[in-house]
């Protein structure tokens, strides 16, 4: 479950002291230290730049802005400022550019939370530590369940690229202890933490896990799971996969949150990135040739941001699938050139895999596009949307049963359906082609009720209805996808690409005729 934030709150702002990254700045004191705990010496006009800095964290602030802060309104020249730039980077040492930032002819931004590179010195991403689970029972023989969990979580997180996780044996310093999270991140520069503990009693078994924003405090998510005790291994692995599979999409959705929080101007490739990807979930038509764009402009800017090529790939797709842009062909080979450039930037990046997957299957390349995906499960179990996009290329394939089994691991996975609806929306159609029609109106109607809902789940319920014999609900249900989508017609759909059996095509399309829906 997500909890409430006060939307006010400085990210990066905890008691008067800043983290930057292996340094602590305290505001009130006006002193910069090493995580060690020694004073880097800084004149006092040096120490009031980079308080009025941290006073905006992740913010540019002026030239002119700091000099009126430090200087008082007294006239100086621009020299000044930058002595007091160049002391504070000389004390920062080798970390120096990546704390304070310039921004030409603009000003200057202090980056007050660690920019963690990943492997290919790619943008900063979100860190996460998972602490020890601590075991409640009063059972010594739990413990070792516990550290298993516990490292089992690590090792599962550590297959997204989109999360810098901190290694096992940092981890386990904090065994036996009650820290304070917000200790936790001052001390490695961490922005969330997962929490969880194990209690036996009798034969029953529970296991809780609760995922904090280390600065804030605040709970973000919390879960507990209720099992028999018997299979220690089997409960071991269930659990984990749960808990994996939904951490990731959490730190992602909060990390859009931040992101939609800030001015564009304040946002680094990081930020970028997360805003392209709210927007990938919503764009509906045209609007997709501005995700495209955002995700170009990543590419742009960081070209070793192995994910940001794959997201460029996969925006492409999804407006060639959904919405029959003329140049379909075009962004297809785009979306293949992309995908090869993620894949070659990082070849364990999941989201690279499935992307390259999806252009292989909308060019019909069937078999292709299902080792791809499969590929990309290999290296991240837990990775929903690629379970998803297999059942899509499988299902294109004409395997409907093997289809059905991976989209429902995926739901398994996520229930909560990050994609949008995109996963109940598929089984819907899954199941209107496998002629199991009740089930895919419940599928559909489920997907009409997320935030941002496509056309398909509009179409499946009128013709689900229309096939249940229930004439009268199934013109309303058209009325609604009318609603919903002014344009549509047979004649439009039947241009879309079809991701099943030809033979169901003809009869989604008759069903929807039957409906009330114009030819043209």
């Amino acid at each position: 479950m997500r909890m409430s934030r006060n939307s006010d709150e400085i990210d990066a702002k905890l008691d008067n002291t800043l983290h930057l990254k292996m340094y602590t700045l305290d505001l009130s004191k006006k002193e910069l230290r090493t995580n060690e705990g020694a004073l880097v010496p800084l004149r006092a006009q040096s120490a009031e730049v980079l308080v009025v800095l941290g006073r905006r964290p992740d913010e540019v602030v002026g030239k002119d802005e700091l000099i009126n802060e430090v200087w008082n309104n007294t006239f100086v020249a621009d020299d000044s400022l930058v002595q007091c730039i160049v002391e504070i980077r000389r004390g920062l040492g080798k970390e120096a550019h990546e704390i304070i930032e310039t921004f030409p002819k603009k000003g200057y931004r202090l980056n007050v939370f660690p920019l963690k590179k990943n492997d290919l010195d790619g943008p900063a991403k979100p860190a996460i530590i998972v602490l020890p689970f601590v075991n409640i029972s009063g059972d010594p023989d739990q413990e070792f369940f516990a550290d298993g969990m516990t490292g089992d979580v690590i090792a599962g997180l550590s297959n997204f690229r989109s999360l810098f996780v901190i290694a096992r044996n940092s981890s386990f310093f904090y065994k036996n202890k009650s820290p304070d999270v917000r200790d936790v991140a001052r001390h490695l520069g961490v922005r969330y933490v997962l929490e969880g503990s194990v209690r036996r009693s009798g034969d029953r078994l529970r296991i809780t896990g609760q995922l904090v924003d280390a600065l804030t405090g605040s709970h973000l998510w919390a879960e507990h799971y209720d099992r028999q005790f018997e299979d220690v291994f089997v409960i071991q692995d269930e659990i984990t996969e749960r808990i994996v599979a939904s951490i990731a999409p959490e730190v992602d959705f909060f990390e859009r949150q931040r992101a939609l929080r800030k001015s564009p101007e304040n946002l680094g490739v990081w930020g970028l990135y997360q805003r392209g990807l709210e927007s990938h979930q919503s764009a509906l038509g045209d609007e997709c040739k501005s995700v495209i764009e955002q995700f170009d402009r990543v590419c742009e800017l960081d070209p070793s941001f192995a994910s940001g090529f794959a997201m460029a790939a996969s925006s492409r797709v999804r407006y060639a699938l959904l919405f029959e842009p003329d140049d379909r062909k075009v962004l297809l080979d785009q979306a293949l050139e992309k995908s090869r450039r993620g894949i070659a930037l990082d070849s364990r990046d999941s989201t690279c895999l499935w992307a390259h997957g999806r252009a292989l299957s909308l060019l019909g390349k069937h078999n292709a596009a299902i080792s791809s995906m499969e590929a990309a499960i290999s290296v991240n179990p837990n990775d929903s949307m690629a379970h998803y996009f297999l059942a899509m290329a499988l299902g294109s394939a004409g395997r409907l049963i093997e289809a059905v089994s991976s989209i429902d691991q995926a739901i398994r996975l996520n229930p909560h359906d990050v994609s949008g609806g995109g996963f109940t929306t598929y089984k819907a159609f899954l199941m209107f082609d496998l002629e199991r029609y009740e089930e895919a109106l419940e599928c559909a109607q489920c997907a009409i009720r997320q935030p941002y809902p496509l056309s398909i789940p509009f179409e499946i319920t009128s013709a689900a209805l229309v096939k249940l014999k229930r004439p009268e609900e199934a013109r309303i249900a058209l009325k609604d996808l009318l609603g919903h989508t002014p344009e549509t017609s047979i004649s439009k759909l039947s241009e879309r690409p079809w991701i099943g059996r030809s033979e169901a095509k003809g009869r989604f399309l008759d069903a929807l005729g039957e409906a009330g829906l114009p030819k043209s």
